[in-house]
């Protein structure tokens, strides 16, 4: 059980790489998907995984490893293959953009929501966390990008910051709709025996390592 449990976390993180990573791929091997309505941007299971994992995981380092390393290794491979078209340089550039990191700390905002569930968990409270979770970050991220200018000239005003939440709208519909349909799909009965198991037997082996030795 302990190692289907691990090949189970390994596929969960393995699919949020390749979510973030795909539509770039697609670009790059000449598919024009730009548009929101030729591919589901942002349909992740990432923050239910986050979700998931600051919730149970008695290793909270781990818990937030999981969804950082998955963003982190999909932001490095979309500059790859940004890099295929315009050089690496460029295409690091393109990935790790100036205020990126706003990104990675509205995630750790988005996973923190698990932490409302680590005491008890009820439908309307893993709702509520699924909602809350994808909007964090899209306050938060999409203020990076209009503070930090991308590229994409949002006028610092209040206007402009109206239009990057405007804009950004589709992208958190997707973000929105996934975290609830796999937050529902990890803590239903079947999720749960499939990944708390591997926390426990982790746990297990601690506290077995960690018991005094009778004479």
């Amino acid at each position: 059980m302990y190692q289907s449990n691990k090949i189970f976390l390994a596929c969960l993180f393995a699919y949020c790489v390749a979510v973030k990573v795909l539509p770039f791929a697609l670009l790059h091997f000449g598919l024009d998907i730009r548009t929101e309505a030729l591919y589901p941007w942002t349909f992740t299971p990432l923050f239910a995984v986050g979700i998931f994992g600051v919730a149970l995981f008695r290793n909270l380092k781990l818990a937030y490893a999981i969804p950082l390393a998955a963003s982190f290794l999909g932001d490095l491979l979309c500059g790859v293959f940004a890099g295929l078209q315009y050089g690496l340089t460029e295409g690091l550039a393109f990935a790790f953009y100036p205020g990126q990191v706003v990104n990675y700390i509205a995630l750790i905002l988005a996973c923190s929501t698990g932490l409302l569930l680590r005491q008890s968990r009820n439908v309307a409270l893993i709702a509520a966390t699924a909602v809350l979770a994808p909007t964090l970050f899209f306050a938060v991220s999409n203020f990076g990008v209009w503070a930090f200018d991308i590229g994409i000239g949002y006028p610092h005003t209040l206007a402009g910051l109206g239009q990057a939440y405007v804009a950004a709208i589709p992208f958190y519909r997707n973000a929105l709709i996934s975290t609830v349909a796999f937050s529902g799909l990890l803590f239903s009965p079947i999720g749960m025996s499939q990944l708390t198991r591997v926390a426990v037997a982790r746990e297990t082996r601690q506290v077995t390592a960690a018991a005094p030795v009778s004479e």
